[in-house]
């Protein structure tokens, strides 16, 4: 927690205060996802495109947390999607201590009954995407199994907003 004379003490407690409960938040969100690539993926693709033997619903979801790397970057609210991940990981016991993977810290668990995979890419967030790469093909990952948690300037801290695909809207992060 940021000490009261942070410059930004005020939007990082709140922040602080949003990211107590996100379990069930993120379980809501693996759900609803989960069904959402399903549909997706039977909708596009063509039936010679599905793999014989392949069972996408054993492959983890994957939910990465963008941030910046180092103590200067640690409590703003750029690296908003890294802290969740770091307390949601922290406060639950479902999911393993963090190891170094991919370039990046990872942590596996289960959120509403499905495998989850916790990513926090090790480089600065407009890289993470070389990292996040590396992770989908080393758990042979469909690019639609990712959630990717990250800050946007333009809501309020607290406030959730939840997108599926579409552009980048500026985010380099996401972008990359």
């Amino acid at each position: 927690k940021p000490p009261p004379s942070h410059p930004h003490a005020t939007a990082l407690a709140a922040l602080h205060r949003c990211l107590r409960g996100p379990i069930a938040v993120l379980r809501a969100i693996i759900s609803t996802s989960s069904e959402v690539f399903h549909a997706t993926r039977a909708a596009t693709a063509a039936p010679s495109a599905q793999p014989v033997g392949v069972n996408t619903a054993s492959h983890p979801i994957l939910i990465v947390g963008l941030g910046n790397p180092g103590s200067g970057y640690s409590q703003t609210r750029h690296n908003v999607g890294s802290l969740v991940l770091e307390n949601l990981a922290a406060t639950s016991a479902v999911f393993s201590p963090w190891s170094r993977s991919c370039g990046s810290l990872v942590s596996h668990g289960s959120l509403g009954g499905r495998d989850v995979l916790l990513a926090r890419p090790q480089s600065f967030m407009n890289l993470s995407g070389r990292a996040v790469r590396t992770i989908l093909q080393e758990q042979q990952l469909e690019p639609q199994r990712v959630l990717v948690l990250h800050d946007d300037l333009d809501l309020a801290p607290g406030r959730l907003k939840l997108k599926l695909g579409g552009s980048s809207g500026g985010h380099r992060g996401i972008a990359s």
